[in-house]
């Protein structure tokens, strides 16, 4: 046993990527990956039970590279593709990427740099790629400098009341050191939705070192469907058991200083609760559902009410919940939306053609494929290829 254990092959990073169905991205995310200058790595490829050609696109890859694994696995989800990944890692850190998602040229060089000290945590910044039109945007939410300690490395504890609003619960920005993963015992959750949340939360708050790099790094691409993300309105209530799971959690994990990191995790749970709820908005049944368990479940999880709107930092939330619970909900699901009302016969014309040139417009920006299946999705003739759209649209509209 020593002897297989001192002679094992060691990498100084693994990436663990779930893949589900993300034969139109797959070749980019790997290829980003092993164009890098740096080699001391190793790729772990999940395929969740894929029913197109990424797992024979994986299989090829690891044909002609021995740093590349695969697994195989029944469809779950991203959650538990990563957590088998995990098991097997051999690298010092490591990093979980998107299969639909790619990465700078110098992300291993930076990561290099910024692990000389053994940090528990690295993070850096993000762009997000839209895939229609290609374009790029900084994400400034991924590092929220200004909530930051002016040092680095630092600990959480330096940035307690911002620490959950500062960086996302996003598990592809971040660098994470495997024996502190494996001491703390953090797994990610087997559920379809938000499964990242209790990782990356439970990591941010029980590290002791953390190091900022503040450099774009990672790509994140949106305007698509091949993630291994489903619609909100499919388990609607599939959040509701990440971040519950999370809360409790980190009570048991923290015990006594949770209080210090309470106001940041209600600050930042209490918004995501409002924008699921408002990404169901197409779907009758599920928001009903949803607001539903808010206003049945919200005071008995989590006890937002037993602290007063000065204490959030998004305080139109708490007062959108407080509503709620009083039965006021101006955020009406869209299909009920003005119901009994009787569309005038010029109404109807002005909207087909403002929708005719909406169609237009989107041909103009976004290609032709792409319209036409937004098209299909208006007409409930397919599935929405495009939720991130959906949502943002859906939110911004009030």
């Amino acid at each position: 046993m020593f002897y297989n254990e001192f002679f094992m092959e060691t990498f100084t990073f693994s990436i663990i990527i779930p893949v589900y169905n993300a034969e139109p991205y797959l070749k980019e995310c790997i290829d980003s990956i092993l164009n890098q200058c740096f080699s001391d790595f190793e790729i772990i490829l999940v395929d969740d039970g894929s029913t197109d050609f990424s797992l024979s696109i994986i299989d090829d890859y690891k044909k002609i590279n021995d740093r590349i694994s695969v697994l195989q696995q029944e469809h779950h989800n991203a959650g538990v593709a990563r957590n088998n990944g995990l098991d097997i890692a051999k690298g010092e850190y490591l990093l979980f990427i998107d299969a639909d998602d790619f990465v700078s040229n110098d992300l291993f060089y930076e990561l290099s740099k910024a692990i000389i000290n053994k940090p528990d945590l690295v993070i850096y910044g993000a762009k997000e790629y839209y895939n229609p039109n290609k374009k790029t945007r900084y994400l400034d939410e991924s590092l929220v400098l200004s909530n930051c300690p002016g040092r680095s490395p630092f600990s959480p504890i330096e940035m307690n009341e911002y620490i959950f609003n500062s960086f996302q619960n996003w598990p592809w920005n971040k660098a994470y050191k495997k024996s502190f993963i494996l001491d703390k015992n953090i797994r990610f959750q087997d559920v379809n939705r938000s499964n990242d949340v209790l990782f990356v939360n439970l990591a941010l708050s029980l590290s002791k070192t953390i190091v900022i790099i503040n450099k774009p790094l990672i790509i994140h691409r949106i305007g698509h469907c091949t993630n291994m993300q489903a619609n909100n309105s499919k388990e609607p209530l599939a959040f509701w058991d990440a971040f519950s799971t999370t809360y409790n959690s980190l009570k048991k994990s923290l015990g006594t200083d949770f209080q210090l990191y309470e106001r940041s995790f209600f600050s930042c749970i209490l918004p995501a609760i409002k924008d699921y709820l408002l990404s169901t908005r197409n779907d009758l049944s599920a928001y009903d559902l949803v607001k539903k368990h808010i206003v049945e479940n919200g005071e008995s999880d989590f006890g937002f009410l037993k602290h007063n709107k000065d204490y959030y930092y998004d305080q139109e939330s708490y007062v959108w919940y407080v509503n709620l619970l009083n039965g006021i909900d101006k955020y009406l699901p869209i299909n009920s939306q003005h119901a009994s009302a009787k569309p005038s016969l010029s109404s109807t014309f002005n909207l087909f053609f403002r929708k005719v040139a909406g169609l237009f417009v989107s041909i103009k920006d976004n290609g032709f494929d792409y319209s036409f299946k937004r098209l299909l999705y208006h007409f409930h003739l397919a599935g929405d290829n495009d939720p991130q759209r959906t949502r943002d649209k859906t939110i911004n509209r009030y």
